[in-house]
């Protein structure tokens, strides 16, 4: 049975830039509209899932992702019920709850499951650390199906702004 990570990965990405507390509507994170500069690390296991994907593809060793953050999305502010609304879609049989979340940061819990035998839990939490930088971390622990049925996720993302100007890089949706 193939066990598909992509869900979680999106999940952790979303919830990266995207985590909102329940008690309100939009949150106005104060970032930099303009280039920014991400690196991921995505550990199962112990092992990095962006190198086995590297690895698999045949791709050359992956850097740092860069993403544009206009300035439209960024007066919007984090709107929660988008992004329940993204979770919903990327991330089946997963349920978010925010434990704190404002314009410096937040922690949250998450619970997932799917058909095909994949559960875990855990917790994570994003820190503004000024306009120009952001960081997040989640710590999960489950179960896969199969022989080792030991499932252990790490997430560490760090973003840093580089320019008011986007270049070639489109503005994410």
């Amino acid at each position: 049975m193939r066990v598909s990570f992509s869900t979680l990965t999106t999940l952790c990405c979303a919830l990266a830039i995207s985590i909102s507390a329940a008690s309100a509507q939009t949150i106005k994170i104060k970032l930099q509209p303009g280039l920014w500069e991400e690196s991921n690390t995505t550990l199962i296991n112990g092992q990095n899932l962006q190198e086995m994907m590297r690895k698999q593809s045949g791709a050359p060793a992956a850097g740092k992702n860069e993403t544009c953050l206009t300035p439209a999305q960024v007066n919007k502010g984090i709107d929660l019920a988008d992004i329940k609304n993204k979770i919903a879609e990327n991330a089946k049989g997963c349920s978010v709850h925010a434990i704190s979340a404002d314009e410096s940061g937040g922690q949250f819990e998450l619970q997932c499951s799917s058909p095909e035998g994949l559960s875990y839990q855990g917790h994570g939490q994003y820190r503004v650390k000024n306009d120009k930088e952001w960081s997040f971390t989640m710590q999960a622990d489950g179960k896969l199906p199969g022989a080792s049925n030991k499932l252990n996720v790490r997430v560490e993302q760090v973003a840093h702004w580089k320019s008011s100007q986007c270049g070639k890089v489109a503005a994410q949706q």
